[in-house]
């Protein structure tokens, strides 16, 4: 446990402008209560008892407020003769400081688990230990650079020169040991992210500890506003680590940048439009954005870690630019089969973190305690489907890129492209409709039997996502659930005949006596349609009743008579408007490859359909009109 810290109060919070004229920027106030008080109680909260506050500007306050102040930490001020930079007043009071001690900014806003900040310095055997962080201003922020196990080799102060850097920000609280103070020049101001980190890079066994956690400086009027929000909110207490956290996890290629087979040359590495946009919002929420991408360029032996590294620096920078980060990254640079001429041997393994297996995300969950079953994977390959199913996280799949067009597994989502897909996620379109559900069915008699819902409507217009999200919502409610698609009984394109009604097409009259064989208890087990092909599938799909809270049934038909019959369930229909669904259509025909000649000669083919299902709207316990709503 480290007992004491040093809190640099003494910056004059010139660009705070008149905020500070008579207040020291540490006692402004965040939701009424001075920003050092805030910090102070963060450290007494994990151990420390004794605090020096180095001042200079206004100090007489700084000493009002350890008179006044009541608490378990000591507090002793440090009057800077003159002003002495991050360095110069630590040096000043060496003599006082213990063998280990936490170093913070008196502008900074914390909430962090620091036991964990002290065992990886203890474990790293760290002179220092410097907390970095991403954020969305890293082109006007100091940066450092580190190896594989996270020692820092170089340190970038502001202004940079052009190039790529990694969006690793000094977040300005570090843990020192006694010891690196020998390395402070003995006279005269200095400064640790301007003249010091940057000689000891490399030299001395500095650490960086990356975290998501909240660590912002409040030193202009607008952070100091953001700041204020973000208490307010409750986002700033949220962040600690001790606190579970959920994430949305990511695939790179072909969901952040261009698909490009194996990039291997950082200039091929572009971002696709809309990408920082997703981020932003990501950043802005309560969800922790994660990149896990499978990168075997090193296994291959196409480039090596420096050079992957290099590529992310490149990602980083122009997401950077835009004002959008990633909060963390893994990657996997294994491949498991080996035997190819050139090949990097030592990375030919049958490793746990290659997609799809979920080493990535389970990594990922045990550094930053994320809560799985509340977290999500954007991805465009059906390996991304398989490792998100196997960590038990929602699954969302995206059109750009290889578009799931591998896909044996059905993701949770389907949407056009990542921006997409996190505005479902975040704004959580479909809340409102749950609760509708919910309600129309009694959320008590969910608990005494098995309750059926029947969620139908036009091709493109809601439903299954509708019910993807009920699914989630039951889940979250722990309702057992079996979830039914009625996609998986369409018949293949190979086997249709001109003139085949939707009735026929979608096999209706099996349809019923399956889902009768189901309700007594019998297994149903088939190969089911495949959406891409439009074949069938080289998966097995199984249906087994176990009296379930919630039945689950979607799709096209999913109203119709012939099911209804079969169980007493809640009705429920999804409408879009006419120009909405033929957008929609057009994209989801041409994902499959279809011209627009063949496109609109399928949309005319299906009138007899739309004329169809669009009675059914008649018999519906619930209409849900979704016109308005950005998913798909």
């Amino acid at each position: 446990m480290i007992a004491a810290a040093a809190i640099l109060v003494g910056g004059k919070g010139t660009r705070l402008g008149s905020l500070t004229q008579d207040v020291p920027k540490p006692l402004l106030p965040i939701a009424g209560i001075p920003l050092l008080e805030h910090q102070i109680c963060l450290l007494e909260r994990y151990g420390v008892k004794e605090v020096f506050l180095l001042a200079n500007h206004l100090h007489s306050k700084i000493k009002q407020f350890i008179e006044e102040r009541k608490g378990i930490a000591k507090l002793h001020l440090c009057i800077e003769p003159e002003p002495l930079g991050t360095a110069g007043g630590l040096k000043l009071i060496e003599h006082l400081l213990p063998n280990s001690f936490y170093v913070l900014y008196g502008d900074v806003m914390l909430e962090m688990d620091l036991r964990r900040l002290a065992r990886y310095h203890y474990l790293k055997q760290a002179i220092a230990t410097l907390v970095v962080h991403p954020n969305d201003h890293p082109y006007d922020s100091d940066l450092s650079e580190i190896d594989e196990n996270g020692q820092v080799t170089h340190w970038f102060p502001k202004p940079h020169q052009e190039g790529w850097y990694r969006n690793l920000v000094n977040a300005g609280l570090y843990v020192f040991e006694k010891e690196l103070l020998q390395h402070i020049p003995i006279k005269g101001a200095a400064d640790f992210g301007k003249d010091l980190f940057g000689q000891w890079a490399g030299k001395l066994p500095i650490y960086a500890y990356s975290t998501p956690e909240y660590l912002k400086d409040m030193g202009t009027p607008d952070r100091l506003e953001k700041v204020n929000k973000d208490f307010i909110s409750g986002k700033i207490t949220q962040s600690n680590l001790e606190r579970e956290q959920k994430a949305i996890f990511i695939d790179r290629d072909g969901v952040i940048n261009e698909e490009v087979d194996l990039i291997s040359d950082p200039n091929d590495l572009r971002l696709l439009p809309g990408t920082s946009n997703a981020l932003q919002k990501i950043n802005r929420s309560s969800y922790l954005a994660v990149l896990a991408t499978n990168q075997s360029v090193v296994a291959r032996n196409l480039i090596d870690i420096k050079g992957l590294r290099t590529i992310f620096n490149k990602m980083e920078t122009d997401l950077g630019r835009d004002r959008a980060y990633l909060d963390a990254i893994y990657y996997c640079p294994h491949h498991p089969h080996g035997g190819f001429e050139g090949e990097n041997k030592a990375y030919k393994i049958d490793c746990h973190c290659r997609k799809p297996k979920p080493g990535m995300l389970l990594d990922a969950a045990r550094d930053f305690n994320i809560n799985l079953t509340q977290s999500w994977f954007i991805g465009d390959a059906d390996r991304d489907i398989q490792a998100g199913k196997a960590a038990g996280v929602q699954t969302v799949a995206v059109r750009t890129g290889k578009g799931l067009k591998d896909a044996q597994q059905r993701p949770d989502y389907f949407f056009d492209n990542l921006e997409q897909a996190v505005h479902f996620i975040i704004d959580d379109p479909l809340a409102a409709a749950c609760d509708t559900i919910f309600k129309k069915i009694g959320e008590q008699e969910t608990r005494k039997g098995t309750q059926v819902i029947c969620v139908g409507g036009l091709s493109r217009s809601g439903k299954s996502t509708l019910a993807s999200r009920f699914a989630f919502a039951c889940k979250s409610k722990r309702l057992s659930l079996l979830h039914i698609h009625l996609d998986d009984w369409l018949l293949p394109a190979s086997e249709r005949q001109a003139g085949m009604s939707v009735k026929q097409r979608y096999r209706l009259e099996k349809i019923g006596k399956d889902l009768e064989s189901l309700f007594k208890g019998e297994m149903i087990e088939f190969q089911p349609y495949h959406t891409l092909s439009m074949e069938r599938s080289t998966r097995t799909v199984s249906y087994q009743y176990n009296s379930e809270q919630i039945l689950l049934i979607d799709g096209v038909l999913a109203l119709d008579e012939a099911i209804q019959q079969v169980f007493n369930s809640t009705k429920v229909y999804c409408h879009l408007s006419e120009p909405l669904r033929t957008e929609r259509l057009m994209s989801f025909y041409q994902w499959k490859g279809l011209s627009e000649e063949q496109i609109l000669k399928k949309i005319g083919e299906r009138s007899e359909e739309f004329h169809y299902v669009k009675k059914l709207e008649q018999v519906a316990d619930l209409l849900f009109d979704f016109s308005r709503d950005q998913f798909s």
